[in-house]
């Protein structure tokens, strides 16, 4: 039994560490987007869709095509909407939205962190 959850642990390993080389992000990045999710998955390993976009709203207004893209893209990225992402899938979707300056989310967060640098 314990042979079979170590090789999981061993698969989602090498899964992530992948992703991070594809996605680029460096350590600290990785770091910060670890908290985030396990933040809004309340430390359980995988995230839903709506918990998702509810996490993305504040930053992306979530209306019909936001709403309608972010599934598009969750569907390319785990094959189906009702499918739940684990950590590595988020980063795949955050560089992917990152790169792709989705709803302007790049200047948005830009303003909260200097916001948030101003309030210190």
């Amino acid at each position: 039994m314990r042979t079979v959850e170590d090789l999981e642990q061993l698969t989602q390993l090498q899964k992530e560490r992948g992703v991070i080389d594809e996605t680029r992000f460096t350590s600290n990045e990785v770091s910060e987007f670890r908290n985030i999710f396990l933040a809004v998955t309340k430390g359980e390993p995988r995230m839903n869709l709506a918990d998702f976009k509810e996490m993305m709203s504040p930053v992306c207004p979530m209306g019909d095509k936001n709403s309608h893209a972010i599934s598009a893209m969750w569907m390319e990225i785990c094959d189906s909407v009702s499918k739940m992402f684990d950590f590595p899938d988020f980063l795949l979707m955050m560089r992917r939205l990152l790169d792709m300056n989705f709803a302007n989310m790049n200047q948005r967060l830009g303003r909260v962190s200097q916001r948030k640098t101003h309030q210190f």
